[in-house]
């Protein structure tokens, strides 16, 4: 099995946390959140993709700020929000995010006729856009991590100190100690309520173990005048072994502001042979050895908290798996190594200067990087998990492997789907797959899209779909777990054929409309995601296409000539690998999907009639 057989997390303190067991179909938003405003029971799913996904969700997140419904924005009414790899990017920052307003973090949008050559090459100082535009390309990245290797930073721990400084320092979301290696010095929680919860629990027979909680650094969800931020349900996943197979395969993990765990019950078992999901533990106790439980309370035993860093990292830990890529083409190329590091050697230290890691003002010599590359192995991110239904007190546990969401479920949906006060899903798919036709009237969409209909995803070679069920060796064995929709409704319709040809008609055909399109799908009961069967719920896709009756709207002949030049260069699907974008890129995409969501307002503004005013937070 995939995983290391490192010791188990040593203790720094204990500390008392609340434990969240789970049961099919009982996982409710409402258990969490008392709305400061009524919410509607709508959640938005923003799919992985890295910058792409990114720069997408500016353009759909300030669309749906901008459209209004019971006399509030749409965004502001949004009860949930789920996000994956490049999604957590911008949707983790974003629920947490105090002290700027969101045209600062988002921008502004604007209609396509006012797009100017000077408007689209620019991005607000402090947007979220503007994070990724500079020394964020693959090999920028590497050379950054290795320097942080070369300071002490933990292998498994790279690439989520580079996300906590890239998307979360610029908005005070990433503290760290100031000493190599430079660790998480942080948590979250949801509120101020709940922190102080979180401060005053203890363990039956003991003393207050987290009153020292009090003077750590705690990031709690964003409350800004007049909105709600939706509650915030960030995906990653973890290396099982299936149960009875043998085979390796991924589980889902939900990071929330309260909990964090496996919460289905997947047929698996974990890198210490014990079965998996049940639930979570409050979120700041994950990575952590139980030392004693009483019922729903546990004393865990950590050398730090969980942090918004470890979320957002191990939700696209993707590229920590590119990264380690590039450290083996700089072992077989030195060339390419000396190259890479006389390019971005120092920006990276002047990187590192200005977010005040490393204050070294010249790259160390070039031999001593050698041999830490010589010794840097996979960079994974692993952490110590327990499940919730089975906690192994006093066990000397190894940690796992957690990889991207995305590698499992690209999408977010399957995780929404598993709570039951969620009855309408925005599904932003913005994905690097062009929908067009394939052989025998197929349409070709995402990989990610068939599973959750039990289908694998479109083989060229045979120019079809097929199912999982009773596959010997199907495509992307992990997808076959997906499925969350029926694929045949009680009338007979092929459900997921209806969504294809759906997307299809309303792009035109031609690219002229926008891919959207609205559909009851009913839930098939599955054990991996915790999602109860025969629930009815409507699902709006929102398909990321090219659009040429946006392309019409731009008056400027120059800005019509870079969107053009930046098709050639599969504008709007850029590879999920093109970490690095410019501003007009980003500034294009953002405007094509705002405008994607603004002139079909009808159909969203259509979901928010249903207020839900009825949430009443429990106690686990």
């Amino acid at each position: 099995m995939a995983s290391s057989t490192a010791a188990s997390l040593s203790v720094a303190k204990c500390y008392a946390a609340d434990l969240y067991p789970v049961t099919t179909g009982s996982l409710r938003v409402n258990q969490f959140v008392q709305p400061a405003a009524p919410v509607c029971p709508v959640a938005v799913c923003l799919s992985g993709g890295g910058s792409r996904a990114l720069a997408a969700a500016i353009g759909q997140l300030q669309a749906f700020e901008t459209l209004q419904a019971n006399g509030r924005s749409l965004l502001s009414q949004v009860k949930a929000i789920s996000t994956v790899s490049g999604g957590s990017w911008i949707g983790v920052p974003f629920v947490y995010l105090e002290d700027l307003s969101d045209v600062d973090f988002l921008g502004s949008y604007l209609a396509p006729g006012e797009l100017t050559l000077s408007n689209i090459s620019n991005l607000p100082p402090q947007s979220i856009g503007i994070q990724i535009t500079n020394e964020f390309s693959v090999p920028a990245l590497a050379i950054k991590a290795l320097l942080l290797h070369h300071e002490g930073v933990p292998a498994d721990m790279l690439w989520q100190t580079l996300l906590g400084l890239h998307v979360l320092a610029p908005y005070g979301l990433f503290t760290h100690g100031q000493q190599p290696p430079f660790t998480p010095n942080s948590f979250f929680s949801l509120d101020s309520a709940r922190l102080q919860s979180v401060e005053q629990q203890g363990f039956p027979g003991g003393e207050d173990q987290n009153a020292s909680l009090a003077g750590e650094t705690s990031n709690l969800v964003a409350a800004p005048t007049g909105q709600q931020r939706p509650f915030l349900v960030c995906n990653t996943a973890m290396t099982v072994q299936a149960q009875p197979s043998g085979a390796i395969l991924l589980a889902p993990v939900q990071i929330t502001p309260v909990l964090t765990g496996i919460i289905g019950q997947p047929a698996a078992t974990d890198t210490n042979g014990l079965a998996v999901g049940g639930g979570g533990v409050e979120s700041f106790a994950f990575n952590s050895t139980p030392q004693a439980v009483s019922r729903t309370t546990v004393l865990t035993g950590q050398e730090r908290q969980w942090a918004l860093a470890d979320a957002v990292g191990s939700s696209s830990a993707f590229f920590a798996a590119r990264l380690a890529q590039r450290f083996a083409e700089w072992r077989a190329d030195p060339l390419l190594f000396a190259a890479d590091l006389g390019v971005h050697g120092p920006p990276a230290v002047d990187f590192f200067a200005r977010r005040e890691v490393i204050q070294a003002p010249v790259l160390p010599p070039a031999a001593e990087l050698t041999a830490d590359l010589s010794s840097l192995d996979a960079i994974v991110p692993r952490y110590t998990y327990w499940p919730v239904s089975n906690v192994p007190v006093g066990q000397n546990l190894k940690t796992s492997d957690f990889t991207d969401g995305g590698s499992l479920e690209n999408t977010g949906i399957a995780a929404m789907l598993a709570y039951s006060d969620v009855s309408t899903i925005i599904a932003l798919v913005n994905s690097m797959t062009k929908m067009e036709p394939g052989d025998n009237n197929w349409i070709v969409v995402d990989q990610m899209i068939p599973p959750l209909f039990g289908m694998q995803p479109y083989n060229k070679k045979t120019g079809s779909y097929c199912p999982y069920q009773d596959a010997d060796k199907p495509t992307l064995p992990d997808f076959r777990n997906n499925c969350v929709f029926e694929p045949i409704s009680a009338s007979g319709k092929n459900m997921f054929v209806d969504l294809l040809q759906g997307l299809w008609a309303a792009s035109g055909g031609d690219y002229s409309g926008a891919a959207i399109y609205k559909q009851t799908l009913n839930t098939v009961e599955n054990p991996w995601f915790g999602v109860a069967g025969n629930r009815t719920v409507t699902v709006v896709w929102v398909y990321l296409e090219y659009n040429r009756a946006w392309h019409d709207e731009i008056n400027d002949p120059w800005v019509r000539l870079e969107a053009d030049a930046l098709r050639v260069k599969t504008f709007p699907h850029y590879s999920t690998l093109d970490t690095q974008l410019n501003a007009r890129e980003i500034n294009l995409l953002a405007n094509l999907t705002a405008w994607t969501v603004q002139s079909n307002a009808s159909v969203f503004e259509g979901l928010f009639t249903a207020l839900d005013q009825t949430a009443s937070p429990i106690r686990p």
